[in-house]
């Protein structure tokens, strides 16, 4: 059983919007998991609605909380690492004291840094 279950829901951070993260975001908001997206600030600013749009074999709308402000973020069940392997320190470096249960990373690349 999770630590922070907020509103009976698992809480995601999603680090990365590219193509990935985004799916992923789309996907696990859709089930009732609270998703965060971490980005870029200028995505966070061309994100007009919180909803994920994924489309394919299924149509997902999904709400998400987006955001680039590191220090608004909580604690989370999970951290999913959704950036280029040569973004990884960059990308990790100002989550260090972040309270996470739980990471995974799926990443492009064959290096990390």
């Amino acid at each position: 059983m999770s630590t922070h279950a907020h509103a009976g829901s698992e809480r995601v951070l999603i680090v990365g919007g590219g193509g990935l993260g985004m799916v992923l975001a789309g996907f696990l908001a859709h089930t009732g998991a609270d998703v965060t997206l971490l980005v870029r600030p200028a995505q966070a600013a061309s994100l007009s609605e919180p909803v994920v749009h994924v489309s394919g074999l299924v149509e997902i709308h999904a709400p998400v909380h987006v955001t680039s402000d590191v220090a608004a973020l909580g604690a989370f069940d999970y951290l999913l690492l959704c950036v280029k392997g040569r973004d990884t320190g960059a990308a990790l470096a100002p989550l260090r004291g972040l309270r996470v249960d739980r990471a995974l990373s799926l990443q492009n690349g064959v290096q990390k840094r």
